[in-house]
């Protein structure tokens, strides 16, 4: 190429293999600096500087299957069901059976009222502490649920040119380039 491309044997082509074997002093054009180049020559100040920017399609909103589960991460999802067998537990030590606790504390998340313990100062402040729990994950699920339900979630988009390179590489998306465009994603494709 025109610029300067490596080659596998650590040389360069064009202007950068030029300074680096040289043949000249001094190169001088719209050159972009890069780790690759900037191991055998030395880049001055920057003189100009050019934005690149790409453009993609709008993104698409994701797929609304079992959106009443989206709303949570899985971990998220693990924490709780651990927590609310582990209360489970801790609750049948003052009343009832595991099973029917857990069915007991399940209703609490979806507002149902909760009568379980035996009245002691230990049940009292275990119940306060579910029922904040309780609290926190119901009005959290139901925001959530809500903002998922008026804004559905987007599929993430391309935002960065190694984000677009390996877009490009794996084929998930077409590209159009224009005049000598072409010459940034060889470079940018190669250094990556």
């Amino acid at each position: 190429m025109l610029y300067g491309d490596p080659l596998p044997d650590g040389n360069f082509t064009g202007m950068v293999g030029m300074v680096q074997r040289e043949e000249v002093d001094l190169a001088m054009t719209y050159l972009a600096m890069n780790e690759i180049r900037s191991k055998v020559i030395n880049f001055s100040m920057p003189y100009y500087a050019d934005r690149i920017s790409f453009i993609t399609s709008k993104p698409e909103n994701s797929k609304q299957n079992l959106a009443l589960l989206q709303v949570s991460d899985a971990p998220t999802w693990i924490a709780m069901v651990i927590v609310l067998i582990v209360m489970s537990v801790l609750f049948a030590k003052f009343k009832g059976s595991v099973g029917n606790n857990l069915f007991r504390l399940m209703g609490t998340v979806v507002g149902q009222s909760l009568n379980i313990g035996n009245g002691s100062l230990r049940s009292r402040i275990l119940l306060a502490a579910w029922l904040l729990f309780a609290l926190v994950i119901s009005l959290s699920y139901s925001v959530t649920l809500l903002s998922h339900l008026i804004q559905p979630a987007k599929v993430a988009p391309i935002r960065t040119f190694h984000e677009l390179s390996r877009a490009v590489q794996s084929e998930v998306i077409r590209y159009m380039l224009l005049r000598l465009t072409f010459h940034f994603f060889s470079i940018l494709k190669k250094t990556i």
